[in-house]
């Protein structure tokens, strides 16, 4: 007998269909439009969607708290110390700052205090340049030559650096030649034949050391020329704004900036007080002409304009800005800006101007230019926050006038509208606690 083994040709055609049957099937499973492979591609699209979603939330969450640290997103007030509100164009996050033909101005960069950018130059004294603004193309590369900021919108600052407010020998500025001095916040005179400085106070005695009083209120300044927070002329010329917070910015950031300028007519829109035309928006950059006439027009060097404008103007000029405050310039800024400019070696500089100014000038054309500050020994004399003791003539002015033999250390009473004259700004750094 025999005995076959195999598979019947039913049998196989049996099993090649159902082989065929699950082929089909997992080939649908996987290519189909429900597939395994669709559903991959499905979910690597949900996950991406999903941290792209993620990433724009993180992003707007971040661009709001850099908005509020700008300044951007407040409401102003209409009295007292405004409250930040966003500015006409975006306040630029810093960048590392660097000198003429991309330079690297500074030695040293560390980004503190809320993005403000501390560095050092080249002699490691210390430099500030506030969030929002950059060095300018033509700044000096060391205190010394004159170390210049600007704004977003071109306006320019000189660093005024300084040691201390009380005169204790500390935090000396180094010269280009390696040597040390010392630079005190201080109200001085000048001696008018060799510019040597005299201590009036020193910037930590402005509070106690009080040595005039009038009408019950008591300043900290000598009977004739004072500079303070109170004045019993009160509508008629401003005082000092915030001048605490200012002596204890410089105290913290080690300087201030004065503008680089007198101020022109810049553009904008009144502060709501009625149709003066003096409280448009001043600048501070280089004029592009002059008329001698109360209301300039656009880029126009200021020759006319009352106290109390000047004023509320520089006030204003950073009124929606979280980092820096500004005021027309105080005594303290005027006479440690002259301390300084000798200092650096531009010698008896506070005597300049005695007689040699013949005719006003655009500003940046004067040829009147020590350590990247303009005209403060000619021009036009400035008003400043100081006040006078006399009663018809109670703002004071500072530097040297194109029409008089007055000097950069020069103090003259005026009248509230002072008549060929302008002003410039003051700013510094807002200390955060």
């Amino acid at each position: 007998m025999k005995n076959n083994k195999g598979i019947t040709l039913v049998a196989l055609v049996v099993t090649i269909v159902v082989l065929m049957i699950l082929a089909s099937v997992s080939i649908g499973a996987i290519f189909s439009e429900k597939g395994i492979i669709q559903q991959a591609t499905d979910a690597k699209k949900q996950h991406e969607d999903a941290r792209r979603l993620e990433e724009e939330n993180l992003n707007e969450l971040l661009g709001e708290y850099r908005n509020s640290m700008s300044g951007e997103g407040g409401s102003g007030s209409g009295s007292g110390t405004p409250t930040p509100v966003p500015p006409s164009t975006p306040v630029p996050t810093p960048s590392v700052p660097t000198g003429p033909n991309g330079n690297q101005l500074v030695t040293s960069i560390t980004t503190t205090e809320h993005e403000n950018i501390e560095a050092e130059d080249g002699k490691g004294n210390k430099v500030v340049v506030p969030n929002g603004f950059k060095f300018a193309e033509d700044s000096g590369q060391t205190v010394q030559d004159g170390i210049v900021v600007e704004d977003s919108s071109e306006n320019q600052f000189v660093w005024i650096p300084v040691s201390n407010i009380n005169h204790d020998g500390n935090n000396k500025i180094i010269k280009n030649d390696g040597t040390e001095v010392e630079i005190t916040l201080g109200r001085y005179t000048f001696d008018t034949s060799t510019g040597a400085e005299t201590k009036i106070q020193y910037g930590s005695e402005w509070e106690s050391k009080v040595t005039f009083t009038e009408g019950g209120n008591s300043y900290s300044e000598d009977p004739t020329f004072r500079e303070g927070t109170i004045n019993t002329n009160t509508g008629v010329n401003a005082t000092a704004h915030n001048l605490s917070g200012f002596i204890e910015s410089v105290e913290h950031y080690g300087g201030f900036f004065m503008a680089r300028y007198e101020a022109s007519r810049g553009a904008g829109s009144s502060y709501g007080v009625g149709d003066d035309p003096n409280y448009i928006v001043p600048v501070f950059k280089v004029s592009n002409g002059f008329r001698p006439s109360y209301s300039p027009s656009e880029g126009e060097l200021y020759c006319t304009v009352q106290q109390s404008v000047a004023s509320k103007a520089c006030r204003q000029l950073y009124y929606w800005n979280s980092f820096v405050e500004s005021d027309l310039v105080n005594s303290y800024m005027w006479d440690t800006t002259i301390l300084y400019i000798q200092s650096m070696g531009n010698w008896n500089y506070a005597n300049r101007g005695k007689g040699s100014n013949t005719q006003c000038m655009n500003t940046g054309e004067t040829g009147d230019e020590v350590c990247h500050i303009f005209d403060l020994a000619g021009n036009m004399s400035e008003l400043t926050t100081e006040h006078s003791s006399k009663e018809k003539n109670p703002c004071v002015l500072r530097g040297g006038w194109y029409g008089n033999t007055a000097w950069t250390a020069y103090r003259a009473s005026g009248t509230t509208v002072a008549i060929g004259c302008s002003f410039r700004a003051g700013v510094w750094v807002r200390k955060f606690e």
